[in-house]
């Protein structure tokens, strides 16, 4: 079908009614002038609550990021893009439902520039993360818990045993992070709190193959 036709059958509005991520846009005076049905099933939230106020996230979802930190003001995404040259940012951070419930969600920013180059809109893409958000806690959880056993482990053991335990205790570190990012190895990286590279670097020194966990 050709670009064309579907234009002639889709308004953008019908296409961000069916969007399951939350899409929303703030102007350049941090009043929103979109907020779509996936905002308001996420943040509990009706559009025409939203649309046409400032920005208030402090007032409104009191988002924070993974450290507590509350996130408005000069340390909101949205904010800081209209006055940088950055493509885009991404943030995880924990909201506060219209009911009082906490969620976590990682929305991506955009910012939307003018002919001049000025940004002139950012457009935020949110998403739930709770469940991953709790599947990686609990895997950091058993990370920390097998590297105390294996040190341990370590203290009745000689070098040569205890390097063989680290080794095991790492390689099931990897293939559960691998396994938890469905074998995406950037995602991997992240879960663990390590480089990109050194992951590379120790899934090749531990024999694990490139697809595992996919």
């Amino acid at each position: 079908m050709a670009v064309e036709s579907i234009a002639g059958t889709l308004s953008l509005d019908k296409l961000l009614r069916h969007a399951l991520d939350g899409v929303f846009v703030v102007d350049r005076q941090r009043r929103y002038v979109v907020f779509n049905e996936g905002c308001e099933r996420i943040t509990g939230f009706r559009g025409e609550e939203i649309v046409g106020q400032v920005c208030q996230c402090g007032d409104v979802v009191k988002c924070r990021d993974d450290h507590g930190r509350p996130l408005w003001g000069f340390l909101c995404p949205a904010t800081t893009l209209f006055e940088s040259s950055a493509l885009s940012a991404r943030q995880r951070m924990q909201i506060c439902r219209k009911d009082g419930a906490k969620l976590w969600v990682e929305t991506v920013y955009t910012p939307v520039r003018d002919w001049s180059g000025r940004v002139e809109y950012v457009l935020g893409v949110i998403r739930d993360v709770s469940e991953t958000k709790g599947t990686e806690d609990d895997l950091r959880e058993e990370m920390s818990r097998l590297r105390k056993r294996a040190e341990g482990q370590g203290g009745n053991s000689e070098p040569e045993d205890l390097d063989g335990v680290l080794a095991r205790v790492e390689r099931e570190c990897i293939l559960r992070a691998l396994k938890t990012a469905d074998g995406q190895r950037n995602k991997a990286a992240e879960i663990m709190n390590i480089s990109r590279s050194r992951l590379y670097r120790r899934m090749e020194a531990l024999g694990i193959r490139p697809d595992a966990g996919a």
